[in-house]
């Protein structure tokens, strides 16, 4: 299970007879579509904002549920070895081979029998993305040479990767689930997001000055979901330059500080302290 744009998809590594008329009364369930595959079945389901969903294993059957809070997972712990990633992983299934309904793209998936264990973390390498999952592991493959593989340990990534060794923070990143998410950024194909952004940057022309912060901080978002951190924070300064409402706005601040770290000034990040964004409990999600 693993969060699309706006849609979580929910893969099993079997054909099953799923009869989804009895969900659609059901609010958080009642977009659910299905498709099904030689061997696999896929259900995708349009999420509000801020729901996540839950996996339960009842003895031979799976019981799904969705929650505005993430759920606790024991993450799935990778490790880089020579051209390959090493994804460990209790009671590995199946990998299943499918095509995202919304861009395109390639998606090698990695099924397990047992709950509870997801991907905390994305990571980006030019062959492929490791995305973050509620279940199992979700690989984009942008190269035709990327393999996935069960073994008994977990899942092997291989096929000629480039790669960098490997930072371990799935602890801590599995630990701010639980805390406050102040900022959400979007997490969708490049080409998308650079017409989110041009649509942005139209609006706030016709907007009025006096009315142009929120604005502001959202294209601001867009271009650090782009990696435009420079970009960025010169948008937020602008606003706070032109509005002096977003000059003395917390969210500002921080949304400024956040910008000079991806652009590599960690000594202009000094918004991320500041007590009116909860220092401590801050957490800018992607």
């Amino acid at each position: 299970m693993f969060h699309r744009g706006d849609a979580a998809l929910i893969v099993f590594d079997q054909r099953l007879p799923i009869d989804l008329t009895s969900l659609r009364d059901i609010p958080a369930f009642g977009t659910a579509t299905l498709q099904s595959l030689p061997t696999a079945t896929v259900i995708r389901v349009v999420l509000d904002p801020g729901m996540a969903l839950a996996s339960a294993r009842v003895t031979d059957t799976w019981r799904i549920t969705a929650s505005q809070h993430e759920p606790t997972l024991r993450p799935i712990q990778a490790t880089v070895a020579s051209d390959r990633m090493l994804l460990s992983a209790q009671l590995p299934g199946s990998v299943v081979t499918l095509t995202d309904p919304d861009t395109g793209s390639i998606l090698l998936v990695g099924t397990q029998r047992r709950e509870g264990q997801g991907v905390p973390a994305q990571r980006r390498s030019p062959e492929f993305s490791l995305l973050p999952t509620w279940q199992g592991v979700a690989v984009e493959a942008n190269a035709e040479t990327v393999a996935l593989r069960p073994t008994q340990q977990g899942f092997v990534l291989a096929g000629n990767l480039i790669l960098s060794p490997l930072v371990d923070i799935a602890d801590q990143l599995v630990g701010a689930v639980g805390l406050t998410k102040q900022f959400e950024f979007a997490s969708q194909p490049t080409d998308i997001l650079l017409q989110r952004m041009h649509r942005e940057v139209t609006e706030d022309a016709m907007t009025p000055p006096l009315a142009r912060g929120p604005r502001r901080q959202a294209l601001a978002r867009t271009m650090m979901s782009l990696g435009l951190g420079a970009e960025a924070g010169a948008t937020l300064r602008m606003a706070a330059a032109d509005d002096p409402h977003e000059a003395v706005a917390a969210d500002n601040a921080a949304l400024t500080a956040i910008a000079a770290l991806l652009a590599h000034r960690p000594r202009e990040a000094e918004g991320l302290t500041d007590p009116r964004g909860g220092s401590g409990n801050l957490e800018a999600r992607r």
